[in-house]
């Protein structure tokens, strides 16, 4: 069971970096306003984005140590990051314009991550963190 902890958690970044890896099929035309709500959920996006981003790398050390507050670190960067998606989406008609391939490994990472999740709070594993 700690194994395949571990190998969630290790294998959620990895599909994610790949995910961004992948090639968009087509050019994609960026016309965005600079007046109105668009700016506004660029920042909050990016925001979002960073604070997960740096929260994913505290709560990835902490889960693989077995710590306590790492499992609500870990949950609270889940919700930045579908946040930061959420918002990046309704500024940015990206999703169209990516290959499916990146899709769905960004799906699995998120699925990978959040069975990291679900696993550290079952029985086996739950006992484990200090």
């Amino acid at each position: 069971m700690v194994v395949l902890f571990r190998g969630l958690i290790l294998l959620a970044p990895v599909l994610s970096v790949l995910g961004s890896l992948v090639p968009f099929p087509q050019a994609m035309n960026l016309n965005l306003q600079l007046q109105g709500i668009v700016p506004v959920l660029v920042l909050l996006a990016t925001l979002f984005g960073l604070l997960g981003g740096v929260s994913w790398i505290v709560a990835t050390v902490g889960l693989l140590a077995f710590r306590r507050w790492a499992r609500v670190l870990a949950i609270w960067c889940a919700v930045a990051w579908a946040l930061s998606t959420a918002l990046t989406l309704g500024a940015i008609p990206m999703l169209r314009a990516m290959a499916p391939a990146a899709i769905a490994l960004y799906v699995a990472g998120a699925l990978c991550w959040i069975g990291a999740l679900v696993l550290a709070r079952t029985q086996p594993l739950s006992a484990r963190f200090t």
